[in-house]
């Protein structure tokens, strides 16, 4: 019996784009602009952005229902979906389809990278998570060891202090990390990039354009709340604001894409049209 054809190769999806680094700074107009783009890329392909972040939403929930392997799990396969969203724009933007196999780029291509860098986000989250704990609970500890009963009491009543100094240090933590993880997966695939350097030029890359990122933060923030508004209208009103808020979410998965291709890549030679 003859052997099976072979799966064809995925195409090299940063053919055309010529990475940039450092990754430049794109100031406050096009950062906004990713709002705009980000839509037309959805417009593309509606329901099959639907699809996909419904299936990444449920993917990640099953995961979690299983303790401590769910979380680990998912943390690592993470970065291979949102690799699959980058190659469906590259895809969309050239004039292409969004297909299935778009989704599956990053288990198929370089994967071995992105789990690494899904590995070192997980050991980040852990160690912040330790910190946390020691700074919220070391009061109580020094307190049940003084064998003093209302020094306990009076620990536990001013816990409050203690939970927010553990939340500062927390965000200390964790901003910095996402912005090391936000472009990583996309560097990966697209261009191959180690994942310790990926995640370098991420937070390098953030960091010289937090103002333009916190400006479309920002604007994100006021059509969230915009689209909410029907909400006191009932039953339409719900089903309205649900799907708008969800078709939000999908434009943030998105626009990660357009903040790539300003921040990191230009193409060589006549400009291709951009979505």
């Amino acid at each position: 019996m003859a052997d099976a054809p072979a799966p064809a190769p995925i195409p090299d999806p940063s053919q055309g784009l010529q990475l940039v680094l450092p990754g430049r700074y794109v100031g406050f107009g096009p950062s906004v602009g990713w709002i705009g783009r980000s839509w037309k890329l959805f417009a593309k392909a509606p329901l099959m952005w639907i699809l996909a972040v419904l299936v990444f939403f449920v993917f990640s929930v099953v995961l979690h229902i299983v303790p401590i392997i769910g979380f680990i799990a998912s943390a690592l396969l993470s970065p291979m979906y949102l690799a699959g969203f980058a190659v469906a724009c590259r895809s969309l933007e050239t004039g292409g389809e969004f297909e299935i196999d778009h989704l599956l780029a990053g288990f198929k291509v370089r994967s071995t990278e992105l789990i690494i860098v899904g590995a070192i986000m997980l050991a980040g989250e852990i160690v912040v998570f330790l910190v946390f704990m020691m700074i919220v609970g070391i009061a109580i500890v020094m307190a049940i060891v003084s064998g003093n009963v209302e020094q306990v009491e009076a620990t536990l009543r001013t816990m409050g202090l203690q939970i927010l100094l553990g939340v500062l240090v927390m965000l200390l933590f964790l901003i910095p990390m996402l912005a090391a993880y936000w472009f990583a997966p996309f560097l990966v695939v697209m261009h191959g990039m180690r994942p310790l350097a990926a995640m370098k030029a991420s937070l390098m890359a953030c960091m010289r354009n937090f103002l333009p990122m916190a400006a479309y933060g920002l604007v994100m923030l006021v059509i969230l709340l915009v689209v909410c508004i029907p909400v006191i209208v009932p039953i339409l009103g719900w089903l309205f604001t649900a799907a708008a808020i969800f078709v939000v979410m999908i434009m943030g998965f998105i626009a990660i894409y357009p903040s790539y291709r300003d921040i990191f890549t230009e193409e060589p030679g006549p400009a291709a049209v951009r979505a």
